[in-house]
C-alpha cells in the first residue's frame, strides 16, 4: 500500500536515498548538453540546425535552474520545442552527415542527451519525489527522449538513403 506524507511525498518503506550526488549528476550533465548545444548553434554552417541547437540549450538550460532551485512552484512552460520543428530536425540531422564538423558536434550532443536520459533514470531510481517533482522530471526526460528519437530518426533516413544509393549504383 503507498502512503502520501503530509508534503506530498511518497512515504515509503524502500532503501532509497535522497543523496544530493544524484541531483548534482543530472544538472551537471543537462549543463553540459547545453554547453554543446551552444557550441553547435555558434559553430554550425547551418542556419536552421543554428536556430534549433540555441533553443535546446536554453531548454536545457532552464531544466538545470528549475532542478538547482529545488524544483520552484515558477510556471511550467510546456517543453516540445522539438515536436514543432520535428520534420526540419530531421532533415538537418540527415544533411549534417556530410558535414564533419557539425556531424562531431551533433554526435557529441547526441552522445550528452544520451548521458542525461540515464541520469534521470539513475536519479528517479534513488529518489522518491513528490507528485509535483515527478511531474517535472518526467516533463523534462520526455523532451530528452524526443531529441534523441529525433537524432535517431535522422541518422537512419540518412542511413537509409545511403542504402538506397549502393543498391541503385551496384
Amino acid at each position: 500500500m503507498i502512503k502520501i506524507n503530509n508534503d506530498g511525498s511518497i512515504a515509503s518503506n524502500s532503501k532509497r536515498s535522497d543523496h544530493p550526488k544524484y541531483l548534482s549528476d543530472l544538472i551537471t550533465s543537462l549543463n553540459t548538453c547545453a554547453e554543446n548545444y551552444k557550441r553547435l548553434s555558434i559553430e554550425s554552417d547551418l542556419s536552421e540546425l543554428r536556430e534549433i541547437a540555441d533553443k535546446l540549450a536554453s531548454e536545457r538550460t532552464e531544466f538545470a535552474v528549475v532542478l538547482k532551485e529545488g524544483f520552484s512552484d515558477k510556471p511550467r512552460k510546456n517543453y516540445s520545442t522539438l515536436s514543432k520543428i520535428k520534420p526540419l530536425w530531421v532533415k538537418l540531422v540527415k544533411t549534417v552527415v556530410h558535414s564533419k564538423d557539425d556531424q562531431a558536434m551533433v554526435n557529441s550532443v547526441l552522445k550528452n542527451e544520451l548521458d542525461v536520459a540515464k541520469k534521470y533514470n539513475t536519479y528517479l531510481h534513488h529518489h522518491i519525489p513528490k507528485i509535483e517533482q515527478l511531474n517535472i522530471l518526467l516533463e523534462q526526460k520526455r523532451a530528452v527522449n524526443e531529441a534523441i528519437e529525433l537524432f535517431r530518426a535522422g541518422y537512419n533516413l540518412q542511413t537509409q538513403g545511403i542504402s538506397m544509393l549502393a543498391t541503385e549504383v551496384v
